[in-house]
């Protein structure tokens, strides 16, 4: 009997429970099929989210028409696991403000109709949240925000300002910012901003306390004298700079230049540089330069001369220039200070070296190598000299007895072929 005619034979209460355990199983079967099939389970795709990051990638998934869960009140953002890769690439090849903040993929967007003020505001914006995102990476750190006031350039020294920032950290829940954490920040705000120091960098937490270290007390500042001394002072040193690079590029001079008489005592006079311009100098000069090297005598007078050229070197106003000892790492033997007594005179002239003041006298030194180099260069000429004439003179050479003989012998024979033709004389 098949199981339709046992169906149709049973009773009614028998053909109900029968119907009821095929559809269970049919059920079964399907839910099954789902599972194994057609169903996909979810996958993490970010968690531990911010509030903000978490809109920008929902608002992406929603662009993309990508089905997804949240969980953890947000902070958690679940996809299908086949998608999870895919997802995870596309969404982060896309230009979103993650972290709340808007970094570099400004400049991404073309921007040829902004100004130049536009385009100084958008680097700072993007620079402030590259730094924020930095400083979030940081394991104690959960929210941070970057302020800078960056320096303008400007051709008037009383009117530069320094760079200046102000940073505000939250740290995650249960942390605290060490001590070594603030400094870090301090010195990586730093090291970004253009003319910006540490200290000038302000760091509050979450209460609005200040945990960056007090900047340290600064010298005093000086007087316009002094200011003005020390500008006169970089001034010619820039020159001697440039003139030196113009003869010898490859060569990293250290250069010192001071203004004013050298033994005034309390400094000198505060109304000495009053009136001052390149053109017209009425104070000395003291200039040092320091070779990389030890250099030779031809190279100390080429050097002297361009400094001394650079500056407008004077006798009347006691100038002097020093040729000091090599500061670089194959300097070899100290080098003997000199005097330039004057652009105009070779270092060598007796004249030179009477006028240089006193203490200060023109001295040359010759190494040992150098000696033996002026010896044996006479020499090797002598030697080149005599190979030469050697060499052209002719060789004589001297021939054997054999030779002697059959010399003897052809010419004989020459000689009486010659009376053969001639014949018998008259």
């Amino acid at each position: 009997m098949s199981f339709l005619d046992t169906l149709r034979t049973a009773n009614p209460r028998r053909q109900v429970l029968l119907a009821g355990a095929l559809l269970a199983v049919l059920a079964a079967i399907l839910v099954g099929l789902y599972l194994t099939v057609l169903h996909s389970p979810y996958r993490v795709l970010f968690n531990h989210l911010r509030t903000m990051d978490a809109a920008s990638i929902v608002a992406e998934l929603d662009k993309k028409k990508v089905p997804y869960r949240l969980e953890d009140g947000g902070a958690t953002i679940l996809v299908p696991a086949k998608l999870v890769d895919t997802t995870r690439l596309s969404v982060m090849s896309e230009d979103l403000p993650l972290k709340g903040t808007v970094g570099f993929e400004l400049f991404n967007k073309s921007d040829m109709g902004l100004t130049e003020f536009a385009q100084k505001i958008n680097y700072r914006r993007a620079l402030q949240g590259e730094l924020a995102r930095t400083i979030m990476a940081l394991d104690a750190v959960d929210t941070a925000r970057v302020h800078l006031s960056l320096s303008e350039p400007t051709i008037f020294r009383d009117d530069r300002r320094a760079s200046k920032a102000s940073v505000t950290v939250i740290p995650r829940p249960g942390r605290q910012l060490s001590a070594g954490t603030v400094r870090g920040i301090q010195h990586l705000v730093a090291a970004a901003a253009p003319d910006l120091e540490a200290a000038d960098v302000v760091i509050l937490d979450e209460r609005g306390l200040v945990v960056s270290p007090e900047a340290p007390a600064g010298p005093p500042a000086l007087s316009a004298q002094a200011e003005q001394r020390q500008a006169i002072e970089r001034y010619y040193a820039a020159k001697v700079r440039l003139a030196l690079q113009a003869i010898r590029p490859g060569d990293a001079f250290e250069i010192t230049v001071r203004a004013g008489p050298p033994d005034a005592a309390g400094g000198p006079d505060p109304d000495l540089f009053e009136g001052w311009s390149p053109s017209a100098r009425h104070f000395p000069l003291q200039v040092t330069v320091s070779p990389p090297r030890l250099l030779s005598p031809l190279d100390q007078d080429e050097v002297r001369r361009a400094a001394g050229d650079a500056v407008g070197l004077d006798l009347r106003l006691a100038d002097a220039l020093v040729l000091a000892a090599p500061h670089g790492p194959a300097a070899g033997p100290l080098a003997v200070p000199m005097l330039d007594a004057s652009p105009s005179q070779p270092a060598s002239e007796p004249a030179a070296a009477s006028a240089a003041p006193a203490g200060l006298p023109v001295q040359t030194s010759l190494s040992s190598r150098g000696i033996w180099l002026l010896l044996l260069l006479p020499t090797i000429l002598a030697l080149l000299a005599g190979a030469y004439v050697l060499n052209r003179r002719p060789m004589v050479r001297r021939l054997t007895v054999a030779q002697r003989q059959g010399y003897a012998r052809r010419l004989q024979a020459l000689l009486e072929q010659e009376e053969a033709h001639a014949g018998p004389r008259p």
